[in-house]
């Protein structure tokens, strides 16, 4: 399946004309990412969430492309990737890359910050003394420059094999293969769209304070309380993220690899950037 190569300023465009496809009939959709939102927050079923959360992802993917081919939807969509036929066997190596990408990323901090942290967990309860933190910084530093190109590329490959093996019924590591592919002929529309994500998310997190520095005002007094309020209030964050990022990620899959199995219909070209 050969994929196209997008001009730099699409990486914003999937944003908008990624929240055009639901936002005719955005009361599904969005009850599916705040479901999720709110599965993703619950204690202990929040990790096997998390541990399966490409396949949640591929659940809304189905929504969306269900949505945009005029089929009607259910917030229950949101389980497709668990439900269709062959979906979950496809998407499981993709499961399975993340979760090896999330235990390798595990392995390099124990080694770089292990033995910093180990000390300063042994002068607890005092305060960590100056010389600790300094000695720390070297180190943060060397692993957020190793860590951040390399999560961002991971990102990047993620984003566009999941919609390509759930949408288009690819095996897993074809779909992976074919999105390196299609990433190195799509770098600037992916750094724009990234940009654009970022400061998007960057005004969500600002807001999201107000409410979550309400629920610690409320957790110092009743931590059990606190601890309740604080799951409506991750759902409704986390499912605010889900809304933007599973669209835009919907997007990109419509623009790059165009004409795939199932394609739903052509792209909005309506707006131009």
């Amino acid at each position: 399946m050969s994929h196209r190569s997008l001009s730099a300023s699409r990486g914003a465009g999937w944003i908008i004309d990624g929240i055009a496809v639901f936002s005719g009939q955005p009361r599904t959709y969005v009850l599916a990412c705040l479901l999720l939102g709110l599965l993703a927050s619950l204690p202990i079923l929040g990790i096997f969430v998390g541990l399966f959360m490409p396949v949640f992802y591929a659940g809304l993917l189905s929504l969306l492309h269900r949505q945009a081919s005029g089929e009607a939807v259910v917030p229950a969509h949101l389980f497709d990737g668990f439900q269709l036929p062959g979906a979950f066997a496809r998407v499981l190596p993709l499961v399975l890359v993340n979760l090896a990408f999330a235990f390798a990323v595990l392995v390099l901090v124990l080694v770089l910050l292990g033995p910093a942290l180990f000390d300063l967990a042994r002068s607890a309860p005092n305060e960590p003394s100056p010389e600790q933190v300094l000695a720390l910084m070297p180190k943060i530093g060397v692993m957020l420059l190793v860590l951040l190109p390399v999560g961002v590329v991971f990102g990047w490959v993620m984003l566009l094999a999941l919609p390509r093996a759930m949408l288009d019924e690819v095996a897993g590591v074809q779909a992976l293969r074919e999105s390196m592919a299609a990433m190195m002929s799509n770098l600037g529309a992916l750094l724009v769209n990234l940009l654009c994500l970022a400061a998007v998310m960057f005004v969500l997190i600002l807001l999201a304070m107000i409410p979550l520095g309400i629920v610690g005002v409320v957790q110092q007094q009743s931590p059990a309380l606190g601890f309740l309020l604080q799951i409506p209030v991750m759902a409704v964050v986390t499912g605010a993220i889900l809304v933007l990022y599973c669209a835009t990620q919907y997007q990109a899959w419509r623009e790059i690899f165009a004409g795939g199995n199932n394609a739903p219909p052509p792209a909005p070209d309506t707006i131009a950037l």
